[in-house]
């Protein structure tokens, strides 16, 4: 049982901010709220009885008339729509009959199967669910925030240590020429002009760096 305040705020109130809102700055409202989430839960969850689906369906007897039946017959009838429809929800049953009231093919009362389609698939106003997602959320608590606990950085080089390194390396790769190296290491190429003994410029003055004559 709710108290007649909470039960406002939770099944009356239209929107779900000022509920939600108006539960959480109320100490009372919000213990009472948290308790009562199981039982809000468990309801919202329940399954329609046999005289709720029943009842679902005889509304609609005037709109779709049904034939004469004797008691046997109306039993067995029954028993199609409450095996299909019994671990649906009332809300969902209800749905589910509107929807099918609104189809340009409802020219009949629905089959049990169609029925059901209808049931699990069009949203259907469960006051109870409602009322147990506004508890939620006005009691939501969020974890406290833990910080990170800080990282040693003591053994990393610093910004000095790392010039120190790194100065004397560049001095001693400015002195060097890498254009030198990299002619010091072309090969001759073999397109060159050769003298009468066949041999190119190029592969004159390799020759004469390597052995210190011409070739």
């Amino acid at each position: 049982m709710l108290s007649k305040p909470l039960e406002s705020w939770l099944l009356v109130e239209r929107s779900d901010h000022v509920a939600i809102d108006t539960i959480r700055k109320s100490e009372i409202l919000s213990d009472e709220a948290r308790a009562a989430m199981p039982a809000l839960k468990e309801q919202a969850l329940k399954p329609a009885t046999e005289e709720q689906i029943k009842s679902v369906i005889a509304t609609r007897f005037a709109l779709f008339p049904q034939p004469q039946r004797n008691a046997q017959e109306w039993a067995a009838w029954w028993a199609d729509y409450i095996d299909a429809l019994s671990d649906l929800t009332p809300f969902a049953v209800e749905a589910g009959m509107a929807a099918w009231v609104k189809s340009p093919d409802a020219e009949f009362m629905a089959k049990p199967g169609k029925l059901r389609e209808l049931a699990t698939t069009v949203p259907n106003e469960n006051r109870w669910a409602k009322a147990h997602y506004r508890a939620q959320k006005a009691t939501f608590v969020a974890a406290p925030h833990i910080p990170a606990e800080p990282v040693d950085r003591s053994d990393r080089p610093t910004a000095e240590d790392i010039q120190a390194v790194m100065t004397p390396f560049l001095a001693k790769m400015a002195e060097k020429d890498p254009w030198a190296q990299m002619q010091a290491k072309r090969k001759p190429s073999p397109q060159g002009q050769v003298d009468d003994r066949g041999v190119t410029a190029e592969m004159r003055a390799l020759l004469a760096d390597r052995y210190g004559r011409a070739a």
